[in-house]
């Protein structure tokens, strides 16, 4: 440091933060454990699946992908999906960067802030993010750019899907191929008609349940039968799942299940 004349200042915090991390233990991770390379792929797969698949689910577009294909799900942990740990004061992007990845906080908390340098925003906006959320959910379908910064404020895990391997992946399935085309473009629409700006946290109408109403009819209607036909219901129900049925394949309604798993219709 004293050699390329950094500043005392800033020295002293290279050399504090160093100090703390040598001393403290860190999370093991998948590659850390050698052993895992001699399993068979198959229970690795079994493991990842294990591993991701709640979180994976916690998005409803990838939790009805994975309903429509039992093979999407093991995919997707096998060549799109990896394990993240931050210390306190890492970052995990930061603005102005090209995002090619979406992330799932698992646990601990990270703080988002936003700059007018680098975003729509008048004052520097702070906004604290905790665990089961998603970050930067564009970066899966559109050209994306961090419109603000994330850093660890204490020992974290997270998920990261990155966009491309969701991508090879999608495209081995022809039915989840063409929803994604449709989804995609809807994301992007309400992505660039968005009344409030995007951040890296959130995009306005963006919703599993705001997205289906604007999908084509015939993408509706394969979503809406698909709740349908998943259900097991009374005896006595059945004549309202009828006409339910009826609703859908006449696209009088559109059904779709939220984030909590409800089933949802709208007209």
């Amino acid at each position: 440091l004293h050699q390329h004349n950094v500043p005392p200042s800033i020295a002293l915090s290279v050399i504090k933060q160093a100090e703390t991390r040598i001393m403290r233990k860190t999370r093991v991770s998948e590659n850390d454990v050698k052993i895992l390379g001699l399993l068979s792929s198959s229970l690795r797969s079994e493991m990842r699946v294990s591993m991701f698949d709640r979180h994976i689910q916690s998005l409803p577009v990838l939790r009805f992908w994975a309903v429509t294909s039992s093979s999407f799900t093991r995919e997707l942990c096998s060549g799109a999906v990896e394990l993240l740990c931050l210390a306190d004061a890492d970052d995990l992007f930061q603005a102005t960067m090209t995002a090619s990845k979406a992330y799932y906080l698992v646990s601990g908390q990270l703080q988002y802030v936003q700059e007018p340098e680098s975003a729509k925003v008048d004052d520097v906006t702070t906004t604290r993010v905790y665990p089961n959320s998603w970050l930067c959910e564009a970066a899966l379908w559109t050209e994306w750019t961090h419109v603000g910064t994330a850093e660890a404020l204490k020992e974290c895990e997270l998920m990261e899907l990155d966009a491309t391997g969701l991508i090879h992946t999608v495209l081995r399935h022809r039915l989840i191929r063409e929803l994604a085309v449709s989804y995609g473009c809807a994301f992007h629409q309400q992505l660039i008609t968005a009344g409030n700006q995007p951040t890296d946290l959130c995009v306005p109408n963006t919703a599993w349940t705001e997205i289906v109403p604007e999908l084509p009819s015939d993408v509706q209607k394969f979503i809406g039968l698909s709740v349908i036909h998943k259900d097991v219901v009374a005896p006595h129900l059945q004549a309202v799942l009828l006409e339910l049925e009826d609703q859908v394949n006449q696209g009088r309604c559109a059904l779709v299940r939220d984030s909590d798993g409800e089933v949802k219709r709208f007209v």
